[in-house]
């Protein structure tokens, strides 16, 4: 671990403690879930880069990008009360800006900076640019796998205790499907955030996140997590759903032959 991860941790703990302090228990707790979120999606990126066997300088700037990646989240929550960007900010966007504006990363080059941070604003995006540079592209690659797969089980474990509809980023209970959005899904087309209507949209569209894996890494851990099928158990009958998880399985199955 570099010296300037081991600042960056200190510094991560200290913003988080200062929220953490707040009287506000519905903000603690969503601090703490996002807090607990980031520390994971680190850990995942080490484990990501170790078995992909990803050079050293790859490693150490995905470290610093998977740490940076949800930075603004806090402030987010506490401004907005919702981690719907739709509804507040884009929290890539703005974690990004925070690297520059505070300065969050004293002694890199200027053309590390710029990857890091194109790394942390673009991983939250449907797609990645393609106007990145090459580097700024594996970052996020990287961060992107981490972030889902943890996203993932969090989902799956609030399915199973809901305590936080900010989890399912505030939308309508319920689990209707909106046709619109399962016609997109069925053409394994993601739809953005503000198409969703119902917890049922949200949880059919992760689903799609198999087509977005970048590594085999986490494709293997998809499949032997069961996460797809235990994804889609959380839904109604539904053939349309039966069939996007059949692909999404075959697909995820191809990629780590």
């Amino acid at each position: 671990m570099s010296r300037l991860l081991d600042d960056l941790l200190l510094c991560y703990e200290e913003m988080t403690r200062e929220y953490l302090l707040s009287e506000d228990a519905h903000l603690v707790r969503n601090v703490r879930l996002k807090h607990a979120h980031t520390r994971r999606v680190l850990l995942t990126v080490q484990d990501l880069c170790r078995e992909e066997m990803l050079s050293t300088e790859t490693t150490r700037l995905a470290e610093l990008a998977a740490l940076l990646h949800d930075w603004s989240r806090f402030e987010q929550f506490r401004r907005y009360h919702t981690y719907n960007d739709g509804m507040s900010e884009d929290h890539g966007d703005a974690s990004a800006e925070m690297i520059f504006r505070d300065g969050l990363l004293p002694g890199l080059p200027d053309a590390e900076v710029a990857d890091i941070a194109d790394a942390v604003r673009c991983h939250n995006k449907l797609a990645i640019p393609a106007e990145l540079s090459p580097r700024a592209q594996e970052l996020c690659r990287i961060v992107r796998d981490g972030d889902k797969l943890d996203i993932f089980s969090v989902l799956l474990d609030y399915l199973q205790y809901p305590d936080d509809p900010a989890v399912t980023l505030s939308l309508k209970e319920g689990m209707d499907l909106t046709p619109a959005v399962v016609e997109k899904a069925s053409l394994r087309l993601n739809p953005p955030h503000q198409e969703l209507r119902t917890k049922a949209d949200f949880i059919l569209t992760r689903l799609l996140w198999a087509y977005d894996l970048n590594y085999r890494f986490t494709a293997r851990m998809f499949l032997k997590e069961n996460l797809l099928p235990r994804m889609r158990a959380q839904l109604p009958p539904s053939a349309a759903a039966d069939r996007i998880l059949q692909e999404a399985i075959a697909h995820l199955q191809a990629f780590v032959r």
